[in-house]
């Protein structure tokens, strides 16, 4: 999965604006409905508490690019790099 994706893809669905960087349009979709009803799925699936997972969400692109490791800019979210809470977060 890759992160600009996400934006990207909420972009074209119009769920988020142009403007502000990656991470002012993460903070913009995890307001939506959609993503809350995904949170509190995968509290529940992996036995976490839904605020523990929110708190992720403001610095999410900054957590996932510490490792880019010089692969042309995208972010691929691996397994082994996260806590289950800060993998929960990423579902969206």
């Amino acid at each position: 999965m890759i992160v600009e994706r996400i934006v990207y893809v909420g972009e074209l669905l119009h769920k988020c604006r142009h403007k502000g960087g990656n991470q002012a349009k993460l903070d913009e979709l995890a307001k939506l409905p959609e993503f809350r009803q995904i949170l509190e799925k995968e509290a529940v699936e992996r036995n976490l508490v839904p605020h523990d997972i929110e708190r992720f969400i403001k610095g999410l692109y900054g957590l996932v690019s510490r490792y880019v490791h010089g692969n042309d800019g995208h972010i691929i979210i691996a397994k082994g790099h996260f806590q289950p809470d800060e993998r929960a977060t990423m579902v969206y």
